[in-house]
């Protein structure tokens, strides 16, 4: 099953926050932390439209879910710019591959605390 179709159905439950926390430590057991991401991010963005605050629990989770998730591609780019692999197209494509699935997490990241971060701008005279 598609994880977009487990969120939807998640999602239309009675209580989709809690199926979702479920589902977020089922796949942090799993070590599925792209997919624990996916269902923080959804249960981050019910709890904003319900006005309501992460537990301290539901934060722990989303930092365990991102660290993990960055820290794999991580350790895969570590790998791939040892001298062994300098000057190997292939893996210089591959590199832009684990980059860009770097940036993709982050992005998710931040944009979900985004729209709540008030930028005071600071004028130096």
């Amino acid at each position: 099953m598609a994880l977009t179709i487990l969120i939807g159905k998640i999602k239309s439950g009675s209580d989709p926050v809690k199926g979702l926390l479920s589902m977020a430590k089922a796949s942090e057991n799993a070590e599925r932390y792209s997919d624990m991401c996916s269902f923080m991010r959804e249960l981050v963005a019910a709890k904003v439209a319900a006005g309501e605050d992460l537990t301290v629990e539901e934060r722990n989770l989303l930092s365990v879910a991102y660290k993990n998730a960055v820290g794999a591609r991580r350790a895969s780019w570590r790998t791939l710019i040892l001298d062994e692999y300098k000057g190997n197209s292939l893996i210089d494509e591959y590199k832009k591959k684990v980059s860009t699935e770097m940036k993709t997490i982050w992005y998710h990241y931040v944009s979900m605390f985004l729209p709540r971060i008030i930028v005071f701008p600071i004028f130096l005279f």
